[in-house]
């Protein structure tokens, strides 16, 4: 029944209207309210500080690790607050010890190392194993390395290569640098028809999420959505979770591979503001008719319609199941979006002034904080290049093209789009 009211809804709220940049208007973005929310925060800061942790209340504690990742709150009392929870994490179960070592990653806390190897020797959770994994190798990098890690999940998991969490943590810790994309690859994507009369939606990043990734929108005809002055339509898109954790882990980045495009809608969510979204489901979160727009040749979940949406080429490619086994373990909800966040928060990231989330594709939005209206709007940009595209319904696809450092441009896509566009 959530499946099929998700569908009625996907196809209620779809429209092909234009979305206007200047009828947008958001009151969390007021100066007095960004104020208040920081006051908040510091205030709440303070007052956890002063309570004990226990396993009636690591929910409320978890909950705050949440708020303080997705701000990024630079204050002395968050380093409190992580080695509070580490020594709490030594004895509680797997989800609040994830949460704990979750949160020491983002603010990039490596004093609590000790403390995390120590959960990473003990656990036979896979997720909390995986998460320790990534924390230690970025912590303690003269002491634990790759070849350790394997041993101990070969030990630890025998069965490692069956299970989805483990089997891209493998791939992950073994990957040659040289196995990413090339321009062959690209060509091989970008002209790829996936499912008849479909809008395929494009965003391509580096490794390291951090640099910004790019945006391009394919046309059901094969062609690729254009500005007025015939240039390539595009837009830069952050891929990046506010932990940095791969996309099969929970609260990670945005997984790599196949989403489906289901509906537009406008969020609740004040930190996401009032720009239209585009709606886009994984494998695993919707039923396969949704998922697959009815051309699904299983009415269950299986490895085997998700494989016959990719190019022959790509077909073994692992990277490009992410988002399918992602699903499997119960990664939900990640949509296409804009950001009312505040930028000062983010003034020293090299993404700036894109902002991250809890594994969504988001877009730059610069929003007057004295009016509450939106200056500029990559989102809304997409928006309109998406409605222009002639069907709104149609697949995502995310995937990583290599290790550069900076952000992707659309001179190193230009080659591959047009050798596609003159194959259709």
């Amino acid at each position: 029944m959530k499946q099929f009211l998700l569908a009625v809804l996907a196809t209620s709220i779809i429209s092909n209207a234009q979305v206007s940049l200047h009828s947008l208007k958001s009151d969390f973005v007021l100066k007095e309210n960004r104020e208040t929310y920081k006051n908040q925060i510091e205030t709440r800061l303070n007052s956890f500080l002063s309570k004990p942790i226990t396993a009636y209340n690591e929910k409320t504690w978890i909950s705050f690790f949440r708020e303080l990742e997705l701000s990024l709150w630079d204050s002395h009392g968050v380093n409190m607050i992580i080695a509070k929870a580490m020594e709490h994490a030594q004895s509680s179960g797997p989800k609040f010890q994830r949460a704990a070592i979750e949160l020491a990653y983002t603010f990039k806390n490596f004093e609590v190392a000790t403390l995390v190897y120590n959960i990473f020797r003990d656990t036979n959770d896979r997720q909390t194993f995986g998460t320790a994994t990534h924390y230690l190798l970025n912590a303690l990098p003269e002491v634990i390395d790759s070849s350790e890690v394997l041993n101990t999940l070969a030990n630890k998991f025998p069965n490692y290569a069956n299970d989805p969490i483990l089997k891209f943590l493998h791939h992950d810790l073994t990957e040659n640098v040289n196995t990413l994309f090339d321009n062959h690859s690209l060509i091989n994507l970008f002209s790829h028809q996936f499912q008849e009369n479909k809008t395929i939606i494009y965003s391509l990043h580096r490794k390291d999420r951090t640099n910004p990734g790019i945006t391009v929108i394919k046309k059901p005809n094969g062609t690729f959505v254009r500005n007025s002055d015939g240039t390539i339509f595009h837009i830069q898109q952050l891929a990046a979770s506010t932990s940095r954790l791969p996309g099969y882990l929970s609260q990670g980045n945005t997984p790599q591979g196949v989403f489906t495009i289901v509906g537009t809608y406008i969020s609740q969510t004040e930190s996401i503001g009032p720009t239209p979204n585009i709606l886009t489901r994984i494998p695993f979160e919707v039923n396969p008719r949704l998922f697959y727009h009815r051309k699904n040749i299983n009415d269950n979940w299986g490895i085997s319609d998700y494989k016959n949406l990719l190019p022959e080429s790509l077909k073994n490619y692992l990277p490009l199941y992410e988002s399918y086994f992602a699903g499997m373990t119960g990664r939900r909800l990640i949509v296409m979006h804009g950001s009312t966040d505040d930028l000062s928060f983010f003034e020293d990231q090299p993404y700036y002034p894109l902002t991250p989330s809890k594994g969504c594709l988001t877009a730059t939005e610069i929003w007057d904080e004295n009016t509450g209206r939106l200056i500029s709007s990559d989102q809304v940009k997409l928006m309109n290049a998406f409605h222009s595209s002639g069907n709104l319904y149609g697949f995502l696809l995310v995937v990583d093209i290599d290790y550069e450092k900076g952000p992707v441009t659309i001179e190193e896509l230009l080659p591959a789009i047009k050798e596609a566009e003159n194959s259709n």
